[in-house]
């Protein structure tokens, strides 16, 4: 045998055992098979999981992960994590393959994905009738949106409105407001309010998003006002407005027991401790709140304000709601306008003359008569508060005071006051003690002037109270 020959019988040795040598376990895996969302999903956040599995993979030394590629186009896709920020009302596209350290799949098919998420509502009412106008933003995507009333009491209906895309607003009405609005008139000398039917209003919205017409909802709670005449809070407390001159006030006080805080939890007060009930002879409930000291949670954080700071915090801060919106706290020179309106010199706070500050709850509201404090006693002063009174004060349960006209405007009404929040009982029927801030320094000590009306005087006192005591008292609200 030549060696050409031999070298030939090697080279097929060689070829021989190449071609026969088993291949080993494959490292590339299968494509993904199951998906977290269905194809055409619909999905109601902003923010979505890609999800892919179901992949193999021959080598079982590997381990297979997954990479996922979105777009808003079938053709334009991009890799991504598997946490992804969508836009509401859009379509979008994606794809999963899995890999290895060996290699990659082929991608999936091409599947869809649809953001819609609930329309957000808001709410108003309308201006010379018994109104709810429920709105949401204008969407050009937006075919037509229909929304039903649902009530909290039975008895009570409104009829569902459907309104074309073009349009932003649900304008629901009644000219019967007995017997859609509310299920109590309003009687003063009972106590009794109007209490509101509490109406769902549910939204279904057919809107175009890609190639596909969808549906989203939403709701928001509401009640038929007539807000020329009352507003109410995030109770649904309701309460009457009143004008005087150039100011806006409300003519009933506040009786809120809850706050609403930055992050949009409501917050209950603790009777007994933040506030206390007073309830006169003919029936009329109010509510006392303690303006000394309160807790208030924001942001994860406890702050413990002082009175006429919490306030400020509520009010001018929108940390969180407490009277009804766009009303706030008076100042003293809130009720220095009333004053003068009725007569009494345009002095200002600044001007006016004190000893030292004196607490105005004591239990039968007996202030004594001295010149810092009554109006009409200050020889500086011209005319006479006896008057304002009677044409700021409830006609009703008012102990030993005559000749009340029969609806005062401001419709002060003697729940009296409190200093611990247990001697209510002794001041009903014969004053009633309002919050004015803000902070004033007098004699170095931090006081607030109050507003109390008496039936001993049958006027307005303006009295100091030092900012550390427990007074449980009025608030009454002025617009902004």
């Amino acid at each position: 045998m030549n060696l050409k020959q031999i070298s030939f019988l090697a080279i097929a040795a060689s070829l021989c055992f190449i071609g026969c040598k088993e291949e080993g376990p494959s490292q590339t895996p299968t494509i993904p098979t199951t998906f977290g969302l269905e194809d055409g999903a619909e999905v109601t956040e902003l923010t979505v999981t890609l999800s892919a599995n179901g992949s193999t993979v021959e080598d079982e030394n590997l381990s297979v992960s997954y990479i996922y590629y979105i777009g808003k186009s079938a053709d334009a896709l991009s890799k991504t994590s598997a946490n992804v920020t969508l836009e509401p009302y859009t379509q979008y596209f994606w794809s999963a393959q899995a890999k290895t350290e060996g290699g990659e799949s082929a991608m999936t098919e091409v599947r869809t994905l649809y953001c819609v998420p609930s329309i957000e509502l808001t709410s108003d009412n309308g201006d010379g009738e018994w109104a709810a106008v429920i709105r949401w933003e204008k969407n050009d995507k937006i075919k037509s949106v229909t929304i039903s009333a649902t009530p909290d009491h039975e008895g009570y209906s409104l009829e569902s409105l459907t309104v074309e895309g073009e349009q932003d607003s649900c304008y629901f009405k009644t000219t019967n407001p007995q017997n859609n609005a509310y299920t109590h008139s309003f009687d003063d000398k009972k106590g009794i309010y109007y209490e509101p039917v509490i109406y769902t209003f549910n939204a279904k919205v057919h809107i175009q998003v890609g190639d596909k017409l969808c549906t989203a909802s939403g709701s928001i709670n509401e009640v038929l006002l007539n807000k020329q005449l009352h507003v109410r809070d995030h109770e649904y407390n309701i309460y009457r407005v009143v004008k005087n001159g150039n100011q806006t006030w409300l003519a009933d006080d506040l009786r809120a027991t809850s706050f609403i805080n930055g992050k949009g939890e409501i917050v209950k007060l603790e009777e007994g401790k933040d506030f206390v009930y007073s309830t006169l002879k003919s029936g009329a409930i109010g509510v006392l709140y303690r303006v000394s000291q309160w807790e208030v949670v924001i942001d994860d954080h406890t702050y413990m304000y002082e009175r006429g700071n919490l306030f400020d915090v509520w009010q001018s801060l929108d940390k969180v709601q407490f009277a009804p919106n766009g009303y706030d706290i008076p100042t003293d020179d809130d009720f220095l306008i009333i004053e003068r309106n009725y007569g009494l010199a345009d002095v200002s706070l600044e001007n006016r003359k004190y000893a030292s500050p004196y607490y105005c709850i004591v239990d039968s509201l007996d202030v004594p008569d001295a010149p810092y404090i009554w109006t009409n006693l200050q020889k500086e002063f011209e005319g006479d508060d006896s008057g304002i009174m009677l044409f700021m004060a409830s006609p009703y349960d008012w102990e030993n005071v005559l000749e009340i006209p029969s609806q005062g405007w401001f419709n002060a009404k003697p729940f009296g006051a409190s200093y611990d929040g247990d001697d209510v009982k002794n001041t009903q029927g014969k004053g009633a003690c309002y919050l004015t801030k803000p902070i004033h320094r007098i004699d170095n000590e931090n006081c607030f002037a109050l507003r109390v009306f008496s039936n001993k005087h049958k006027g307005i006192a303006r009295i100091l109270s030092s900012q550390n005591s427990s007074s449980f008292i009025s608030l009454r609200c002025i617009k902004k």
